[in-house]
C-alpha cells in the first residue's frame, strides 16, 4: 500500500496532498487491498472522516 500511495500516486502520477482521497480510492482498487488487515481498513475510514487531507472536498 505504501508503494501505491507514495511511489505510484505521489511520485509517478504527481497526485498532490490535496487529493489524498483519490489515492485512497486507487489503493482500494488494487488487488493487494484484499490482503490488508481490518485494522488498516478501519484506519483509512478514520482518515476519511477526521483528517481534512483525506476528505474529497479538501481545500
Amino acid at each position: 500500500m505504501i508503494g501505491i500511495h507514495e511511489f505510484k500516486e505521489h511520485g509517478l502520477h504527481k497526485i498532490g496532498s490535496n487529493l489524498h482521497w483519490k489515492i485512497l480510492q486507487k489503493q482500494r482498487e488494487d488487488p493487494s487491498w484484499k490482503n490488508t488487515t481490518p485494522e488498516f481498513k478501519e484506519h483509512y475510514k478514520y482518515l476519511e472522516q477526521y483528517n481534512h487531507e483525506y476528505k474529497r472536498n479538501n481545500k
